[in-house]
């Protein structure tokens, strides 16, 4: 029997989880997520129009946060079966927001199968068909957009192609410029700070020597 839809509750667990995994408490993930994807599920199926949209968005993130976790824990099969069924979901809400994180997550899965050419295509891609709407976007989604061109800059940096990594990451930063400050939107801690940190894993990746350290010092860790 489907338990009782209740998006309240699946809204609390979902950003639970989420905390959990910026926390990097992955025994409490590791508890959370089947029962999550479960209710996530059932919600999607038992309710109709906008609460279904609402439920969609939740079991989107829950796969997303599946993803991640995998990732983490270097699975990257289970990585990619859970980014592909987050960005399927996320095309069904319209959410183009949702849509940008969940394709980072596919990017990411692909790099994660060493096929980092077809995640920086994706990524291009992904991003020709956000980017008209950044200039009246809200800081959620020019995070996720930001975060999107860092994945496709890393993927890039995997296979030493200096000038994709120069221009994502340039288009990141001016993102990045654009919101002020460093935030997390949607978990996504984007911001100049970790603009920089990318910058800093993809010249690691691409053994530039020196200009890692250039590059690591232009990074503000606070007081």
């Amino acid at each position: 029997m489907l338990p009782e839809p209740d998006l309240a509750k699946l809204e609390r667990s979902v950003r639970f989880g989420w905390m959990a995994f910026q926390a990097s408490n992955y025994q409490v993930i590791g508890q959370l997520l089947a029962d999550l994807i479960h209710d996530a599920q059932a919600a999607v199926w038992q309710l109709e129009n906008d609460n279904r949209r609402q439920a969609q968005t939740w079991l989107a993130w829950t796969y997303q946060l599946t993803a991640a976790t995998a990732f983490k824990l270097g699975d990257a099969q289970l990585g990619w079966v859970a980014a592909d069924r987050g960005i399927q979901v996320a095309e069904q809400t319209g959410d183009l927001t949702l849509i940008g994180s969940a394709a980072r997550r596919v990017a990411h899965a692909l790099s994660a199968t060493h096929k980092s050419d077809d995640a920086i295509e994706l990524v291009k891609s992904a991003a020709s068909r956000l980017e008209p709407h950044l200039r009246s976007a809200d800081p959620a989604f020019a995070s996720a957009y930001g975060m999107l061109l860092l994945k496709g800059s890393i993927a890039a940096a995997r296979l030493d192609q200096a000038a994709d990594v120069r221009d994502l990451q340039d288009e990141a930063l001016a993102v990045a410029a654009r919101l002020k400050t460093d935030r997390n939107e949607h978990w996504s801690a984007f911001g100049t700070t970790n603009v920089l940190v990318h910058r800093v894993s993809a010249l690691a990746d691409m053994q530039s020597g020196g200009r890692v350290i250039e590059a690591a010092a232009d990074i503000s860790y606070g007081d």
